[in-house]
């Protein structure tokens, strides 16, 4: 089994995944791969099983969820269903802020309160920056930005934010800059969301 990194240099891993199909039409194997990625997005769940992979774990990684999938693929007992990691645990507040794993993470109330307040001045400083990048269609800057609001994000269990931010990233790593306008949008609504969850978690 491959656990295949989504994102990295020279050769990403969906082309990766791409040139290894390819061989294995000529000798007959299938090795399973899954694809390890920060998005959480559909697009880049559905955009790497096109290109071959067979399942997708998002990061940071789930030990339950991995050892599910492994199980899924190597020779263990199989467990109940299993969704493939692209959907976030939406019946509630948690795809916006997954307060209930970090404070399971961290077992330290006084930490959790600590690195809340520090979220709620340091993120909206890095969400006016990303707006002013965009504004001045600074790639670099908004490339810097977005992907230290996903990374700050991910650390929080902000779920939903960390997604946007790393469309945002992708979008500058491609060279597309087509509804950057929307993004940016959609990341302050988004952040406007996670307030008072920071909020009444405090």
């Amino acid at each position: 089994i491959i656990l295949m990194d989504v994102q990295m240099p020279h050769m990403d891993g969906n082309d990766a995944v791409t040139a290894i199909r390819k061989a294995e039409q000529t000798n007959g194997t299938h090795v399973p791969i899954v694809g390890l990625t920060a998005g959480a997005t559909k697009f880049e769940r559905e955009k790497s099983l096109r290109c071959g992979m067979d399942d997708f774990l998002t990061k940071p990684i789930d030990q339950g969820k991995l050892k599910t999938v492994l199980q899924k693929f190597l020779a263990f007992p199989k467990p109940g269903t299993y969704d493939g990691g692209g959907t976030d645990r939406s019946a509630g507040n948690e795809i916006h802020f997954d307060a209930g794993t970090l404070r399971a993470l961290l077992n330290d109330e006084t930490i959790v309160q600590s690195i809340i307040e520090a979220a709620k001045a340091d993120m909206p400083e890095k969400i006016s920056a990303l707006s002013e990048a965009v504004s001045n269609k600074n790639v670099n800057e908004i490339r810097g930005l977005a992907h230290s609001i996903k990374g700050a994000s991910l650390n929080m269990r902000f779920s939903r934010l960390a997604s946007l931010a790393e469309v945002i990233e992708e979008k500058t790593l491609c060279d597309d800059f087509d509804g950057l306008g929307q993004l940016l949008e959609d990341v302050r609504k988004e952040w406007g969301i996670v307030v008072p969850l920071l909020e009444s978690n405090s």
